[in-house]
């Protein structure tokens, strides 16, 4: 009974001092876990602290990095190059070409109407100088310029029939001519008159005053029309008529002696051809 008793105290004590040292070493482990995660919260809060210092650092250099940057803008905005104003040059260009395409209907219907209306001014200045050429300024009475052809005696305003026979009208329209060219230069119409008158001058000079047929046996034709003779007048009408604006005319006058003249086969006559204004309306006023 005593060794029973003796064996269990034994028992006993082993079981408690095996307890005793799984509380040590449960102890320990736990102290050693303990310190692992000190260390390892240490360990991380020196690791932060060094990102925390990184990042100040880097946050400086790149401030710096920054600013230097900024400089090197400025200085090549200041410094620009022939490539760099090709560059804005070009795109202004299209920029400017792309406007113009967007008007460009608008922009030639302009051109067209610029280029007809300067057509038609030339046109109208050309037409007139052409107008004013076909006329020489030879004389002029107000707006209306007159020329008169030239013939072997002299200008075509001047009729000389000197030494000639009677003829027929038939035969009278082949005779020579003379040319009468008038312009209107005026903005408003003009009414004209074309007179013949004895020459007296040239009948004193030629001393033919016995010879000088009477004025009823001169007959004349304006542009190879009817036959008509002349009156006992000293000075006869044989046209009237009217220029509008910038109007021009040619007249054709032929003269004879008529074949009705029968007291001598040889016979003068000297005259001139004259342009003058018809005022008669404003007379009348």
């Amino acid at each position: 009974m005593v060794k029973n008793m003796e064996e269990k105290e034994i028992k006993n004590k082993k079981i408690s001092s095996s307890q005793d040292n799984k509380s040590l070493k449960k102890n320990n482990s736990v102290d050693i876990n303990n310190e692992n995660t000190d260390n390892k919260v240490d360990k991380n809060i020196d690791v932060k602290d060094q990102k925390r210092k990184v990042t100040k650092k880097e946050k400086k250099s790149l401030k710096k990095e920054d600013k230097k940057t900024k400089m090197n803008g400025k200085k090549d905005k200041k410094k620009l190059t022939q490539a760099d104003i090709k560059k804005y040059s070009s795109t202004q260009i299209d920029h400017v070409i792309l406007k113009i395409k967007a008007n460009e209907r608008k922009y030639t219907i302009i051109s067209v109407c610029i280029i007809l209306f300067a057509f038609l001014v030339c046109s109208y200045i050309i037409f007139s100088a052409i107008q004013e050429s076909n006329v020489k300024p030879t004389f002029k009475v107000g707006k209306l310029y007159y020329e008169f052809n030239e013939t072997k005696n002299g200008l075509g305003d001047v009729i000389s029939l000197v030494d000639v026979s009677p003829i027929s009208d038939k035969d009278g329209m082949k005779t020579k001519t003379y040319t009468i060219k008038l312009y209107n230069s005026g903005k408003e119409k003009q009414k004209f008159k074309i007179f013949i008158s004895d020459d007296k001058e040239m009948i004193a000079f030629d001393e033919c005053s016995d010879k000088v047929v009477e004025r009823d046996f001169i007959k004349y034709s304006i542009n190879d029309k009817k036959a008509l003779a002349l009156d006992n007048d000293e000075e006869v009408s044989i046209i009237s008529s009217t220029l509008a604006p910038k109007e021009s005319r040619i007249y054709t006058i032929r003269c004879w002696v008529s074949d009705t003249y029968t007291k001598s086969d040889v016979v003068h006559y000297h005259g001139t051809i004259s342009v003058r204004l018809d005022n008669s309306e404003n007379k009348a006023k």
